[in-house]
């Protein structure tokens, strides 16, 4: 994963940022811009994921996102619906098929039983989350992810 950038890396990569948005980020002010000054900058928690998995990550570090986030935020889905077991079934059936032991139609299953449950609950889960805050816990996951993947 590339972890230093130019200008014209960002401007190219900026997404749904303006330019003069992009240009009032804190780490802009840099020559070179470091993956570590983009997360730690003052920009929303969601365009730091968004940066990461759209313009840097491959196939199999999205999926290792996605298994990360779901696995913070289970906790939510589990404190409301004790006895609803098909998302931490889907999470790890997600890692054992990253780690060759599951196959892609035991993976589609449990995606899809898990599917169903948080459609089932959305509204009542969103409303649960609103009452904590893992920001800090996601962005701490971001921060170690890049630590331990960056060099690939």
């Amino acid at each position: 994963m590339q972890k230093t950038f130019n200008r014209q890396f960002m401007v190219s990569n900026k997404g749904c940022y303006s330019l003069g948005k992009l240009d009032n980020c804190s780490f802009m002010k840099n020559e070179t811009i470091s993956l570590t000054d983009i997360v730690d900058s003052e920009i929303e928690l969601k365009d730091k994921f968004w940066f990461v998995c759209k313009k840097l990550a491959t196939k199999e570090q999205n999926q290792k996102i996605a298994i990360g986030v779901a696995s913070i935020v289970l906790e939510i889905y589990e404190a409301k619906y004790p006895d609803n077991k098909s998302p931490r079934i889907a999470i790890e059936v997600a890692k054992l098929f990253l780690e060759g032991k599951a196959t892609i139609s035991q993976l589609r299953e449990a995606r899809s039983n898990a599917a169903a449950a948080a459609a089932a609950t959305a509204a009542a889960t969103a409303a649960a989350a609103k009452d904590v805050n893992y920001s800090d816990l996601l962005l701490n996951f971001l921060n170690d992810f890049i630590k331990i993947n960056g060099n690939d």
